[in-house]
Formats: C-alpha cells, structure tokens, sequence
C-alpha cells in the first residue's frame, strides 16, 4: 500500500486548493515536511487520515472542525487522496460537514460530509466509480488496505507524541490500544460465549431475587401498610408466601370499610344535585321573565307607529284598485299617437307612387285608385307570362337540338370503347390458365429452401460445437495441471506441518501447566517455529483448495463429454435431412423461388386487372344503354317544343292593354317590360291600400282614447282621490314592506300572550328574590353539588381500585406458589455456570496467573512487537538499549504480561521507560513503533506498507543518534518504503534533499516542493 497523491482546498490552515505529489516526493525514498510552529505541516497528515477514514489521529479527532477558517465562505472543503493498494490505482475523495453560503437568499445551512471512491481501468483510461456513500466507501476502503482507521493512524502515520505516551503507558493502558490494532476477537469467541452464559445464569438469580423483593415490596405498596418483610438475598418460599397472605387480609378489611363510606357520599351528592338544579330553574325563570317585560314595553310604545302603518295600508289599497283604469287610458293614449304617425307615413308614400306614374289618373279616391291599380297589375302580368312563355320554348328547341347531337357521338365513342375491353380481355384469360403451375413450383421451392436452411444450421451448430469442445479440451488440460499442482503443495504444506508439530505444540504451553505430549509442568527449551513453519489453517486450506481443484477438474470432464454428445446428436440430425434438392445450392433455390414468387405477383396483379376490367365491360353497357336513352328522349323532346310554338298566338288582346292606359303605360314588347309595369302597378296598389288602413285606424283609436280617459276620471272620484298627484302620492307607498311591518307586531303580540300564559310566568311574578340573592343561591348549590360528586366519584374509585388490589394479591400468591418449586431448581444450574465463566475469564480465585485466553493471545503479540522493536532500537542506540518484555505484575494490574522495560547494556539493568532522557524517549518510541507496525502488518495478512509518516521528535537527539536513527530510516527506504517525516532539525533540512515547505501568511498556509536542500 502506497499513497500516491493529495490533494486538498479549505481544509485546516489552507485557504485555496493545494495539492502533494507522493510520488515525486518519494523518489529518493525519504523526504522531508518543514515549516514553521502552527504552518500545517501536522495537518498534511490529518488531511491523508481523513480523506481515508473521515476522521484525524489524536484529541484532534474530537474537534471535528476540519473547514479552514482562511477559506472564501463559497468555497468547498474537501480532501482527496490516490493511493496503490492490491496492484490498483484508487482515489477517494471526501467533504466533512460544515456550513456554507444559501444557494438561494441569504444566511447559511449545512453541507452534509460526503464520500466518493473510484478506482482506475487501465482498459478505458477512465476512473469507475466504486461507492458514493460515506458508509460505502468506508467498507470498501477498510477491505482495500485490509486496516482500520486506528492501524492507519499507528503504523503508517505516527503522530506526534502517541507513541512517547504508548512508550510510558502502564500495561493497564496499553491493552485497550493493542486490542484495538489486533484481531483478537477468534481468541475471545469462547470467552464470549462463557461470559455470556454466565450473565445470563446472574441474569437469572437476580432475576429470581428481585421478583421475589418485587412481589413483597408491591404487596406492601398494595395494601399501604408497613407489613415486615424479610431482609435475605434470595427470600424463601414461606417469607414471601406469609408477606403476601398478610396482604390479602389488610385489603379485604379496607374494602368493607369503604363499602359503607360511599353509600352515604352517594345520598349526599343525590341531594345536592336536586336543590341546585331548582335554583338554575328560578334563576332561569326570573331571566324570562326580565326579557318578556322589556318586549311589553316596547310593543305599548309603537302604537302611535302601528296607527300610521295602517292608514298607509288603507292608502296603498285604494290606489291598487284605481291602477288599471290609469293604465288603459295610458295604452289608449300611446296607440292613438301611433296611429297618427302610421297614417301620416302611408300618405306619404301613397303620394310618392302617384308621382312616379307616366300620367295621373283622374280620379283622386284612394279606393277607385287601388281597384284601377290591381286590374291594370293583372293584366301587366298576364302579358309577362305570355312573352316569357315564347322565349323559354325557343331557348329550350335550340338546347334539345345540341343534346341529341352530342348523344349520337357519344353512343359512337362507348361501341369503340367496349370493343378494345372485349380484346384486353380475352388476352388477360389466356395468361391466367398457366398460375396453377406457377404456384405448384414455388410451393416446391419454399420447401427445398426449408431443408437448406436447417441443413445450413445444423452445419453452423456443429462447428461451433467441435469449436467449443476445442475449448474445453484445453480447459480440461488446465484443470488437470491445477489439480496435479495442488495435490502437490497438499503433500508439501503437510510434510511441512508434520515436520514442525513439535513448535506447533510448543506455541500452546503455558508455564505451570502439563505439556499433552510428556505431562512435564516446566517447559525449559520448548521448540521455536522456523521461517517455513505451517499451520493446521495452512493444512486446511491446502486440503480444501486441492478438492476444489478436483471438484473443477470433474466439472470440466462431464462438460466435455455434454460438447461431444451433442456433435453426435447434430452430425446424425443433418444425415436425416438429406433429399433431392440437397446438390443444389440455397443461393440457386433462392433465386428459383424469387423468380416463381415475381411469376405469382405478376398473375395476381393481371387477375386484379381483369377482375377490374370486367367491372368496367359492365359499367359501359350500363353507358351504352343510357346514352341510346338520351338520344331517344331529346328526339322526342324537340318535337314537343316544336309543336308547342307554333300553338302560340303573339298578339296581345287589347283588353289587357286597355287596362294600362289610365296610367300612361304603352303596350309592353317584352317579358321585363310587362313585369316592370306589373311591379308598380303593385306598388301602387300596396300604398293605396295602406293608406286606406291608416285611415280606419286613426278614427277607432281617437274614439277609443276619449273613452278610457273618461273612465280612468270616473275611478279616481268614487276612490276618494283629490286629483291625479294625490293618486301618485299613494302609489309611490312601499305596502310590501308596510304589510311586513304589520304582521311583525301582530306575531308579537300573539307572543308575548303565549308567554304570559305559560306555567311558570305566575311564580315567577311572585318570586321576590332580588336577582343578585338567585344568583348566590346558584352558585353555591352547584359548588355543594360539585363538592358532592366529587367526594362520592373519589370514594368510588379508591374502593375499585382496593377491590383490583386484592385480585391482583390472590393472583400473584397463587403464581407464586405454582413456580416456586420449578424455579428453585434452576438456580443450582446457573451458579455452575458462574463458576466455570470465572475460571475462563480469570475472574476466579481458581486462574492462579488471571489471565484470559484473549489477553495471552495479546501477550503473544506483544512479545513479537517488543522482538521486533528491540531490532530497531538497536541500530538507533548503537546496540546500547534492547527493550525487553515484562511480565511481573505491578501496583494498580489485575494481571500481568504487558509490561515494558529498557535493557541498558551500560549498566546491564533494565530500566522503567519513563526514565528514559528525551533523546532516548524518542528513539526507543520510534523503534517501538516501527516494531508494531511490523506486527500489524503480518497479523493483517501480511500487507506490504510502502508508506510511512513520521512527526516530531527529531529535535532531541545529538547528532549521532540523528544519525543512527537516519540509518534506520535509510534500511526502511532501502526496502522500498518512502518515509516522510516532520522536524525542524537544521541538519535534516540540509541532508535530505525532497522537502515539502509550508510557509505560513495572515491569510492562510501554502505548500511549496522544494528539490534541493536549504543551504
């Protein structure tokens, strides 16, 4: 696992986007992070673990305020890392939650954290997303490195101070950090199951204890009575059965006590609902009776109003009675107006017409006008009709004679037509007798054409057949060869293991205790594992991978038989298909049936054509016949119109021109002329005889006027009306609402003698009460009444709830009683189970060294991360300081067996590492930690770490512990590691030439790369 790249914006100190590249940095192996106190050189880090994990190594963590206080508030806080981890390029990306500017309006709101993570396809040259979700990309990102946030933070980056304080750290201290790195949870599987057991079996005592504390306790609280309850752990049968008869008896006298107390509470409230109730009726009573003397008063002082009211009625009336009268003289009056200016209009246009004739008549009667108007416009009609007459039939013979021509050429024109129809008919038939066999051949062809294509595809399945059987011969090869290697490392891995039993067992000795192989309880020189030492789960695993080789191997061997079963079935498939068209080619039978299928269309289309043709041969005759038809019908026609003309006379009679000359009027010579003559004789006419009209009408209707005006007079008088204003006066009152007015007091009256007449209107009148002594009396009857129901409904529910008491007694005496026997069985199972949980778990007396299986699989860790640190520490200390492990138990420990020391080969003492001087602290924590990241790193399943990050410290040592301290940092680049560390040491600033500088600015940190060193 190595981290390529990071890049980060608003995060910590940096304000604006700044980006680390790993890879160039590393280069060398080591470089070096500088800048001054509070730059961010730490935070480089923290952005590294949170980008990650979404978290920070140390207290930080708690902080929880990642966003750079620098940063433009628009702009995003994000940190996002690309690392190399199983042979790929990953590259996460994540944004904590803080608060940014509204996108809409103004003020602030939360932006949710987020993750992303995507992984390179060197296929596409795209990055494919993997998660999108925080939680997703955490699982992921967990499997990918194979460590936790917490192994991140301890064995790739090693903070500041953590591992001076790990160093120094009590045992006690140091478990809680070492279970949090390894995985020790297969070692506690037991102890859990144990543990819980024994919860279960305390669960149960106590359960049993406090159910019977709880019965006694709730039977006292049930019967409110100090009953004396025994003080045992665990009660017996017979205290918790005589608490609980106690009890029962208590309740059950309480309850006869109550009985008697309720049935006079209840009396009592009957008697207080009766009196309060008759005080809200007088109370009540005197209110009506209050309103209904406000009423009398007010209907006593609109007399005055009722008399005026009623004269007005009486007015109203007798202006309705004369109303019709005033309305027909008013009608008479508008229709003799009317009949005026009717009369006036018709002399008018009566004397227009007069003006427009040739001459004058000499008469001026209005009467012998119209009657020689009408004579003089029938005769100008009579004389159109018999001019119009003549021109039809000479217009209707010219038109017969053009039909009859064109009915000759056109029965001409459909003999020809239907002649060359009978011929394209006769040539349609004779190509239609061969369809019968064209239609045999391609029926034929369609299924040779059938046969050729299932023959082609059986031809096509075989070959893909032989092709996948090619395949899977291979296959079968390989999966032989897999089966034949793992066989073998079965063989070796079990050698091996057997071989190396005698370590195996040697690893599960425990001083004090007898070995399974000779019974010895001390171990003196147990056997040591080596380089290639096997395990039983190595065993397994070969085992289960050789019979999955094989399990594969019988898998492609029946899959090759299927392939070749099957080409079998296909090669004697495509013999049965074999026939008479097998020679020819599917192209040859293809084109064959086109060309029959062409053939088929081209008769189907002349059979629509004849089809249509023959419609057509019907359609002519049907033409033919009617056009023999016309030609007839005109001939006949013309010779009607002929004779009909020479019928007519053309000579106009002179009666009928004798009765146009009083008005001027020549004899007409044509049809318009006579009618133009006949229109204003019409016209004439029409006036006259409107004027006429007029005239009656003018005389009826003056007659008429004068006769309603005398009557309208004669109604006024006997209705006692002075003149036509006082009849105006009276219409104008509003008797609708006058009527309502009335009726309104008469309804009121009619109450107010209902009112009076009711039962309770006398008491009330004798009632001498003031109203503020009912008033008192409501209240305070209905308070009593209150107080009444209250005490009696109280009452009532402390004896239900008594009654529910005893019940619940007598039950939980008898459920009791039923399990007691039962339960006191279980107990002696369960205190087996605790003692057994105490013996596993070191809890007991009984683990003489209380340790826990879990704590000495942690011990074995330990040892081999204090192996591996005493490696480390001394290259740095020159071979002066070796850490040792201990196992005494000390002041404040439960048990022993983390416990550190520091072998000073100066004094050959071991030494407590608190006392260690700053310079040793350092590199005896920096060996600590390198030696358990090595460990972590096996126990994860041997995880490569390519990367490591190292902060501080470098400041409290001499120049030659520096150096010595540089040689390791140098073996761990020598084996492909690229270290970056933190320090403002000078010397390291001068000899490491990759530096990464953060320079520090009022507004914020920047990361500058620096290629050579400071000089």
């Amino acid at each position: 696992m190595r981290m390529n790249s990071l890049q980060m914006q608003a995060f910590g100190p940096f304000p604006g986007a700044q980006a680390v590249d790993f890879d160039e940095l590393g280069a060398d192996g080591l470089f070096l992070i500088s800048g001054p106190t509070g730059a961010g050189k730490t935070t480089i880090l923290d952005a590294l673990a949170f980008g990650l994990y979404g978290t920070v190594p140390g207290a930080r963590s708690d902080a929880e305020d990642y966003r750079s206080h620098y940063a433009d508030p628009d702009t995003p806080t994000y940190a996002e890392v690309e690392f190399t981890a199983q042979a790929r390029r990953w590259r996460v990306r994540r944004s904590p939650r803080y608060m940014r500017p509204k996108k809409r309006g103004t003020g602030m709101t939360e932006a949710k954290a987020t993750a992303e993570l995507s992984v390179f396809n060197p296929e596409s040259g795209h990055w494919d997303g993997i998660g999108r979700t925080v939680s997703e990309v955490q699982a992921e990102i967990n499997r990918v490195l194979g460590l936790n946030a917490a192994q991140f933070m301890q064995i790739v980056l090693l903070p500041q101070g953590e591992f001076a304080r790990f160093l120094r750290a009590d045992p006690i201290e140091r478990e809680p950090i070492l279970r949090q790195l390894f995985n020790t949870e297969h070692f506690t599987g037991l102890e859990s199951i144990l543990e819980a057991r024994a919860r279960q079996a305390r669960a149960a005592l106590d359960a049993v204890s406090q159910e019977r504390q709880t019965l006694m306790r709730q039977a006292q609280g049930s019967c409110g009575e100090d009953l004396p309850i025994p003080t045992a752990a665990h009660p017996s049968v017979a205290d918790v059965d005589a608490v609980l008869g106690a009890a029962v008896s208590v309740v059950r006298e309480r309850i006869d006590v109550f009985t008697e107390v309720l049935q006079s509470a209840r009396t009592r409230s009957a008697d207080a609902e009766a009196a309060a109730d008759a005080a809200a009726a007088r109370q009540a009573d005197r209110e009506k009776l209050t309103q209904l003397r406000s009423r009398q008063e007010a209907y006593a002082t609109s007399a005055d109003e009722r008399a005026r009211l009623s004269q007005l009625q009486r007015q109203a009336i007798k202006a309705e009675s004369v109303a019709p009268y005033g309305r027909e003289a008013d009608r008479a009056v508008r229709e003799q107006e009317a009949a005026e200016k009717h009369h006036t209009a018709a002399l008018t246009a009566f004397s227009t017409e007069l003006s427009a004739l040739p001459c004058q008549p000499e008469t001026t009667s209005a009467e012998h006008i119209v009657q020689a108007a009408a004579d003089g416009q029938r005769a100008a009609a009579s004389i159109a009709t018999h001019l119009t007459r003549v021109a039809d039939l000479t217009r209707e013979r010219t038109d017969l004679q053009q039909k009859q021509t064109a009915a000759a050429g056109r029965v001409a024109e459909l003999e020809e037509k239907a002649a060359a129809q009978d011929a394209a008919l006769d040539e349609l038939n004779a190509r239609l007798e061969t369809r019968s066999d064209v239609q045999r051949e391609y029926d034929r062809l369609l299924r040779a054409l059938e046969a050729a294509a299932i023959r082609q595809q059986r031809g096509d399945e075989i070959t893909a057949a032989e092709q996948q059987r090619d395949k899977q011969q291979e296959a079968l090869k390989d999966r032989q060869a897999e089966e034949s290697a793992a066989k073998d490392t079965y063989a070796r891995i079990r050698s091996t293991r057997l071989a190396g039993i005698a370590a195996e067992l040697a690893a599960e000795l425990t001083s004090g205790h007898a070995c399974s192989v000779c019974g010895a309880t001390e171990h003196p020189a147990p056997a040591k594992p080596t380089d290639d030492t096997v395990t039983k789960s190595d065993e397994d695993a070969a085992l289960n991978a050789w019979t999955q080789a094989q399990n594969a191997t019988n898998t492609a061997r029946s899959t090759l038989a299927e392939s070749r079963a099957r080409i079998t079935a296909l090669t004697r498939s495509l013999d049965e298909l074999a026939g008479e068209d097998a020679a020819v080619s599917v192209a040859e039978l293809t084109q064959a049936r086109d060309t029959a299928a062409q053939t088929l269309r081209e008769l189907d289309q002349a059979r629509r054509e004849r089809d249509e043709l023959q419609q057509k041969r019907v359609a002519l005759e049907q033409q033919q016949a009617s056009a023999r038809e016309d030609a007839q019908t005109s001939a006949t026609q013309l010779s009607a119109v002929g004779g009909q003309l020479k019928q007519l006379d053309d000579v106009v009679s002179g009666d009928q021109a004798a009765a146009l000359h009083p008005f001027g009027f020549e004899t007409p010579d044509t049809s318009a002329a006579a009618e133009e003559c006949a229109a204003q004789l019409q016209r004439l006419r029409n006036a006259g005889e409107t004027l006429i009209q007029a005239q009656t009408k003018r005389e009826d209707t003056a007659a008429e006027s004068a006769e309603r005006r005398d009557a309208f007079e004669t109604a006024l008088t006997e209705a006692g009306f002075t003149d036509r204003n006082d009849y105006q006066e009276a219409r104008q009152i509003d008797k609708a609402g006058v009527d309502s007015a009335l009726r309104a007091a008469a309804d009121e009256a009619a109450r107010i003698a209902e009112l009076t007449s009711q039962d309770w209107y006398s008491p009330a009148c004798a009632d001498t009460a003031s109203d503020e002594e009912l008033t008192d009396s409501v209240a305070v009857t209905a308070e009593q009444r209150t107080t009444a129901a209250s005490d009696a409904e109280h009452l009532g529910q402390l004896l239900a709830v008594h009654r529910h008491d005893a019940a619940d007694l007598v039950q939980l005496r008898e459920r009791f009683l039923h399990t007691a026997a039962e339960v006191e069985a279980e107990v002696a199972q369960r205190r087996g189970d605790v003692a057994l949980d105490g013996i596993v778990r070191a809890t007991s007396a009984d683990n003489l060294h209380r340790l826990p299986l879990s704590s000495y699989a942690l011990l074995s860790l330990f040892v081999e991360v204090a192996h591996n640190a005493s490696e480390r520490l001394q290259t740095m200390s020159g071979g002066r300081f070796t850490l040792i492990h201990d196992l005494s138990l000390h002041r404040r420990e439960k048990r022993a067996g983390l416990g550190l020391q520091v072998l000073d080969t100066f004094t050959d003492e071991p030494r407590d590492p608190r006392s260690l001087s700053g310079g040793e602290t350092f590199m005896a924590s920096l060996a600590l930690a390198l030696g358990l990241a090595d460990t972590v790193a096996a126990a994860a399943g041997g995880i490569r770490l390519d990367s490591l990050f190292i902060d501080e410290g470098f400041g409290s040592l001499d120049p030659d512990a520096l150096a010595q301290v540089m040689e390791v940092l140098d073996e761990l680049r020598a084996g492909g590691r690229c270290v970056g560390v933190i320090s403002h040491v000078q010397s390291m600033l001068q000899s490491i030439p990759q530096q990464l500088r953060i320079e520090r600015s009022p507004t914020g940190s920047t990361i500058t790369h620096r290629s050579s060193p400071d000089s």
